[in-house]
């Protein structure tokens, strides 16, 4: 897990916390905190199917202080341009993004042959367990590497949960004018970085690309003044309420593996496996 700091608002001295401004350039950002992976362009087949992280949706306290903030922010005279409620991530769905990944569906679905793959070594009537040296490319591969890092996680936090400062309010690429398409709350020193990616750890709050009605300009999405929500949250701190003070850290238990865009019966991101501790 990344390692959490804190950070002092560079906007007003009682709104703790760090929030991103332009770097020079007219264009949006390449590379970087918040950036696609680097690399070859993705085909459709390559893009992300499901995400590993840390659910959120069930800590009232935190997705109560969030609603709090987009509704402030929601009713700030004039309007900020280019916010509105549906671009609003539902607190259901609230959760940090540790990564994302390509998977396939498994071949066989069938209970024998998921509950073969739980019941340990092989007999030789069952189904031989998955090969870990190449990387989890079926579902069932996905979460079966997963659960079996349960217990170095256990050993890591010593049975306890695993505590989450989200301090930064940020976003990921902002043009030169201050303006956006996704804003997260995130752990400031939140990002991981391999060879081919760059994937910062982030907690979605507003995405344009649920906007409805959907842009008709040529399917460009229609971004949000990042800018004007800074100068709201500088001339009232308070609707920030503790969420970037690391004075309260998250306590959490949980990884899941979802699959995007996905809804079960509550609205939340369906879940195909994951560990507790």
């Amino acid at each position: 897990m990344a390692e959490t700091t804190q950070a002092n608002s560079n906007i007003d001295s009682n709104a703790r916390g760090r929030y991103r401004k332009p770097r020079g350039g007219a264009k949006r950002q390449r590379g970087g905190r918040g950036s696609a992976p680097r690399g070859r362009p993705q085909k459709g087949n390559d893009r992300p199917t499901h995400f590993i992280s840390v659910p959120l949706d069930h800590i009232k306290a935190f997705t109560s202080q969030i609603s709090n903030l987009t509704d402030e922010l929601l009713a700030v005279s004039p309007p900020i341009t280019g916010l509105d409620s549906s671009i609003v991530i539902s607190p259901a769905r609230l959760h940090l993004t540790l990564g994302v990944m390509n998977l396939a569906p498994d071949e066989d679905q069938s209970e024998g042959h998921k509950s073969s793959r739980a019941q340990g070594p092989s007999t030789g009537n069952e189904t031989p367990p998955p090969d870990w040296s190449e990387p989890p490319k079926t579902i069932s591969q996905a979460v079966g590497l997963l659960q079996s890092l349960k217990p170095e996680i256990e050993e890591i936090l010593s049975n306890q949960p695993l505590q989450l400062n989200l301090d930064e309010l940020t976003v990921m690429r902002r043009s030169e004018e201050g303006n956006a398409d996704v804003m997260y709350i995130g752990p400031a020193a939140g990002v991981v970085r391999t060879e081919e990616h760059s994937q910062s750890l982030h907690c979605t709050i507003l995405n344009t690309s649920h906007r409805k009605p959907p842009s008709r300009n040529g399917g460009q999405r229609v971004p949000f003044s990042m800018a004007q929500i800074e100068e709201a949250i500088a001339r009232n701190p308070q609707v920030t309420g503790t969420l970037l003070t690391g004075s309260a850290p998250l306590a959490v238990r949980e990884l899941n593996i979802c699959r995007m865009g996905s809804y079960d019966p509550r609205g939340r991101y369906v879940r195909v496996g994951g560990i507790e501790w």
